[in-house]
């Protein structure tokens, strides 16, 4: 049970980077085409929340990657400082 939780956990978390760029470019193209003359001006806190829950979802998803391979790393036998000779 524990490692389909840490799948899911790893792939969760994997998503999180492209879907949180993804957030962010099209909240900044919904924000650039409000700005534009003659557009519609609804929606503007709709694509900074998107800005902003885009950021922290892809912010949460690196830090996650870092770390899981951090720790990855640590349990790989050459990688270890001590000798087993």
């Amino acid at each position: 049970m524990l490692d389909f939780a840490s799948f899911v956990f790893v792939i969760t978390f994997l998503l999180a980077i492209p879907a949180g760029i993804l957030a962010i470019v099209l909240g900044v193209i919904a924000i650039r085409r409000m700005n534009a003359p003659n557009a519609i001006s609804e929606g503007r806190g709709m694509a900074i929340g998107g800005l902003v829950c885009g950021g922290v979802g892809a912010a949460l998803g690196l830090a996650a990657a870092v770390f899981l391979s951090g720790s990855s790393w640590s349990s790989v036998p050459w990688t270890s400082s001590q000798s087993t000779r």
